[in-house]
């Protein structure tokens, strides 16, 4: 335990004793109070800086914590956005099937494939598959296609949902001829 010495006397007194044991003389008061004071002082000190550093674990763990939910949230959300933008566009296309294209190509129906795919289901009325050479419709019909999805505007919102098109073609018998897939990365 802290002592203070009296001044007239020389005698050692408890901190905490207003005069002298010994002679009676009242003991100097500073020292008693400086020391108290500090010491009060340097707890409050501790206590803030806890309740800061707490504060601060408390803040970046509830950050931390929602930004993983948001992350989450949209991994969920996204694909349910996506869905019934798909669906919508679908159900738009397929009220106006079939569909003449141009005098060679009907567009009988659309549909959605997975969560960010589109079908596009078409019919070559005039021709049969023994009549095709797939080389020659790839070289000259797929460029057109993959041309169209990456300039057309009415495309722009599937190309920001990195869509994957899918263009499924069939003979006037209903022959599968060829199915070609536009994926983000040939458009974007």
């Amino acid at each position: 335990m802290q002592k203070v010495t009296c001044t007239t006397c020389g005698s050692e007194n408890k901190v905490n004793h207003k005069y002298c044991f010994n002679c009676g003389y009242e003991l100097p008061k500073v020292v008693v109070e400086e020391v108290q004071d500090n010491t009060i002082e340097l707890i409050h000190k501790r206590k803030k800086r806890r309740n800061l550093i707490i504060g601060l674990v408390v803040a970046f763990t509830v950050i931390g914590l929602m930004s993983a939910t948001v992350l989450s949230m949209q991994k969920i959300i996204k694909p349910l956005f996506t869905g019934k933008i798909l669906e919508t566009a679908v159900s738009e296309v397929n009220k106006g099937c079939p569909m003449m294209i141009d005098q060679y190509t009907r567009l009988d129906s659309a549909s959605v494939i997975s969560d960010n795919s589109l079908q596009y289901n078409y019919t070559l009325i005039n021709t049969e598959l023994s009549e095709i050479n797939q080389d020659t419709v790839k070289k000259y019909l797929f460029p057109e296609i993959i041309n169209n999805v990456k300039t057309s505007p009415e495309m722009k919102v599937y190309r920001d949902l990195k869509t994957t098109f899918i263009y499924s073609y069939r003979d006037k018998n209903g022959l599968a001829i060829l199915k070609f897939p536009v994926t983000p990365d040939m458009y974007q």
